[in-house]
């Protein structure tokens, strides 16, 4: 009883930190989108040992050996990164994960409310419990995402969503496990991991030390950034 309570109250913690965070943020976010094309979509970021190990933790879709990673850092909750899911990602992995040329990776980044925090636990249960269910999983809540201004990722939701996903876990236990926080601490130590990158909004890439802002680009416009990117690592590796 005591260590549930313990789980709970850190739990609580981590989802007040969030929620403290979160206004700052939100007009981080709404800056950086709405001046996206004025001041580059690229810039470098430093990607030292003890954060190339935290990425290889980090669901991935596709070869796991391909010699570049495209990282996603989002919020369920983020209307962009709804957006970047349903249209963007898609084609992400048509033109770089299908062929070979990368895999596709995804960084918790919640910061838009207390349920954010829960979707990200959300996700990592799954992760955890069925891995091979992950992107479906991750699929369905964007595909169902509801408005930003609302707590509208509880748990009782979230459970839900992955029956309507066809997720090969213990609902019960998923919901019990979500009760109790026991994913708390991966989550916050994406979000711990996301700022010491100076990752400032959602959705953000990182490809190879290069941070992109997908926000204001076209599809096209961003495949070029991708690919520059990765040009740059065939270049230092020969």
């Amino acid at each position: 009883m005591k260590t549930t309570k313990k789980k709970k109250k850190n739990k609580q913690g981590v989802k007040l930190a969030v929620m403290g965070f979160s206004s700052l943020m939100v007009i981080v976010f709404l800056i950086a989108f709405a001046t996206s094309k004025t001041e580059g979509a690229a810039k470098p970021i430093t990607l030292n040992e003890a954060a190339v190990e935290h990425l290889t933790k980090q669901p991935v879709q596709g070869d796991e050996n391909a010699n570049v990673s495209i990282v996603e850092f989002g919020d369920f909750k983020c209307p962009g990164c709804q957006f970047f899911a349903e249209n963007i990602y898609p084609m992400i992995i048509k033109d770089f994960v299908e062929p070979g040329t990368a895999n596709f990776k995804f960084v918790n980044f919640p910061f838009l409310g207390p349920d954010s925090v829960t979707a990200a636990e959300a996700s990592e249960y799954v992760l955890a419990k069925s891995p091979s269910d992950y992107w479906k999983y991750f699929e369905t809540i964007y595909q169902n995402q509801q408005s930003e201004s609302i707590n509208w990722a509880t748990i009782d939701y979230l459970v839900e969503l992955a029956k309507t996903a066809g997720v090969n876990v213990d609902y019960t236990d998923m919901h019990t496990a979500l009760e109790n926080g026991d994913y708390s601490k991966v989550v916050t130590e994406d979000l711990a991991f996301s700022r010491e990158l100076g990752i400032k909004q959602t959705p953000t890439l990182v490809v190879n030390g290069i941070a992109i802002q997908p926000g204001g680009l076209t599809y096209v416009q961003l495949k070029e950034e991708i690919q520059k990117a990765i040009d740059g690592q065939a270049k230092g590796d020969s």
